[in-house]
């Protein structure tokens, strides 16, 4: 891809995702998170546990992905490692919660599938550790009955026993997985108490795999799960089942679940934390400026960022709307040349940014009504309710408000939203 040298060029540009980069497109990457991911690096790379997990956080939109999958690139990563890297949204295109029955089913087929041994081997496996299941859920069902299952809140309560016993796993598990509701809850009720020898059948995958690439070790990096409806479990009461999958692993989380372990937690902050001083808050906020600059003139040919006229603060305007997302950033960007188009201009000028911001607030105000005095408290205290905890999780994954990180974390409504929240 050229860079820009016109308005329909540069819209093109900024439509662009970054995290697909190409070799030939990678000098469109700015490395925003360089310290981060080169502490990250450091610790994969002393790591004395082949199953360590290292978590990364931050809002989405805001460049994780992008971060990652370049360092998955570099010569001491890619030499040394096997790298699978695994989107949430292709696993779990489905919308109710994702389970760690979801998790380990899915990521155990996308770690067997282009291997027909393993495959085989894995598939088979499971069917075994259904059957079993079932069995033993026969017992269970013919000695209690099912209004007792029902009272005690068992998950055996309402199985469709017969349609479990008949379930066969073939190639095309994934697919029948995804696509069929019923399926998925039949599993998980025949999983879930058996969550640990399911995850026993992960770990034999791994193994297969390690086993066969000799010294080139398995490094699974489980992307965009901020992007999902996870279950509440997920990340608490059966994150030791997540973390003892026996391979080194870098696993995307929410900012809400961004609580305990080895957690990088990414942020372009644009001003100093409102909460209280902490050092050098004034000099990133300034560097974070200067980065973000320097990613949006490398999409503009040299002789052409007149485009974004920056000597009128054309751009600082662009910047401090996105606060600080990628994603966002890039949108105001190619809606405001959409509207310069239409007005025939060479460049883009202030209402065409704000009309391009307007569009992101009438997006976003549309879900945020039941939400104004929340987002209202955050906008005064840069903190959540501690009683709307709902609220804040919807928050997040809309992106009607922002997390930043130095010292105690803090939050922001969307800048496009700000004067929407009174």
């Amino acid at each position: 891809m050229n860079k820009a040298k016109n308005i329909k060029e540069l819209k093109q540009v900024f439509r662009f995702n970054e995290k697909y980069l190409s070799e030939e497109d990678s000098l469109f990457f700015e490395n925003l998170y360089a310290k981060n991911m080169q502490m990250l690096k450091i610790d994969i790379e002393d790591s004395m546990i082949h199953y360590d997990t290292f978590y990364v956080t931050g809002q989405s939109g805001n460049g994780k992905s992008t971060a990652v999958n370049q360092l998955k690139k570099e010569k001491d990563i890619a030499d040394v490692y096997d790298v699978r890297h695994i989107f949430a949204n292709d696993l779990f295109d489905f919308p109710d919660e994702v389970t760690i029955v979801d998790v380990l089913l899915m990521v155990g087929i996308s770690l067997s599938q282009n291997n027909t041994d393993l495959e085989k081997k894995y598939l088979g496996s499971l069917q075994e550790l259904k059957d079993l299941n079932v069995g033993k859920l026969e017992k269970s069902i013919t000695t209690v009955s099912n209004e007792q299952h029902k009272e005690s809140g068992s998950v055996f309560a309402g199985l469709n026993l017969g349609f479990a016993k008949i379930f066969k796993f073939g190639t095309e598990f994934k697919d029948e997985y995804i696509n069929n509701e019923q399926n998925r809850e039949v599993l998980r009720q025949i999983f879930l108490p058996n969550k640990r020898e399911l995850l026993n059948l992960i770990n034999d995958i791994i193994k297969g795999i390690n086993d066969k690439e000799g010294d080139k070790k398995l490094l699974l990096i489980l992307d965009d799960l901020e992007k999902k409806n996870l279950s509440k479990d997920l990340f608490t009461k059966d994150k030791d089942i997540l973390e003892k999958m026996e391979v080194l692993k870098i696993i995307m989380i929410p900012v809400n679940y961004a609580t305990s372990g080895k957690v990088y937690k990414l942020s372009l902050r644009l001003s100093s934390n409102p909460l209280g001083e902490y050092q050098d808050d004034d000099k990133i906020a300034i560097q974070n400026m200067k980065n973000i600059k320097k990613l949006v003139y490398k999409r503009i040919d040299d002789d052409f960022k007149y485009l974004i006229p920056n000597e009128t603060n054309i751009l600082d305007k662009i910047i401090m709307l996105s606060g600080g997302n990628i994603r966002q950033l890039l949108r105001i960007i190619s809606d405001s040349a959409t509207y310069c188009r239409y007005s025939g201009a060479d460049s883009i000028s202030e209402k065409d940014v704000n009309e391009a911001s307007q569009e992101i607030l009438n997006l976003l105000a549309i879900g945020v009504n039941t939400r104004q005095s929340f987002l209202k408290y955050i906008k005064d205290h840069n903190r959540p309710d501690e009683n709307e905890n709902d609220k804040f999780i919807e928050s997040i994954a809309d992106n009607s408000i922002f997390a930043y990180f130095n010292g105690e974390p803090w939050y922001e409504v969307n800048p496009a939203l700000k004067e929407y929240v009174r």
